[in-house]
């Protein structure tokens, strides 16, 4: 939604609320999300939906790919659960980190690693 102007974001936002969606609830009710955004923008709605997953694609250097997914919501599952099992760091993590305590140590000083 970065990607729309202010009056789209306000339409949205508003069809959204109406549908009973918070703003902090959009990630956990995405399919919901995805089907009030389409039925209100059509396939202007489901490239809206991409551009929001390709940004997650991107945060975490993985590839979006939907040819696979049975819907939106399916592909946005698959990429929560890959990013957890496979306990992926975003990009703005990764950049803050001091990447030198890394270097030499095989993994040990990781913040994700038991």
């Amino acid at each position: 939604m970065q990607n729309a102007g202010p009056g789209v974001r306000q339409v949205v936002d508003r069809f959204l609320s109406k549908s009973g969606i918070s703003e902090s609830d959009i990630s956990t009710r995405f399919g919901d999300v995805e089907k009030v955004v389409t039925d209100m923008f059509g396939a202007g709605g489901s490239i809206m939906i991409i551009s929001a997953l390709s940004k997650v694609c991107d945060e975490y250097s993985l590839r979006l790919d939907i040819s696979y997914a049975t819907s939106l919501h399916d592909r946005l599952e698959q990429l929560k659960e890959r990013i957890l099992v496979e306990r992926l760091l975003p990009k703005r993590y990764r950049r803050a980190i001091e990447t030198a305590t890394f270097e030499d140590k095989v993994g040990t000083h990781a913040p994700w690693t038991d």
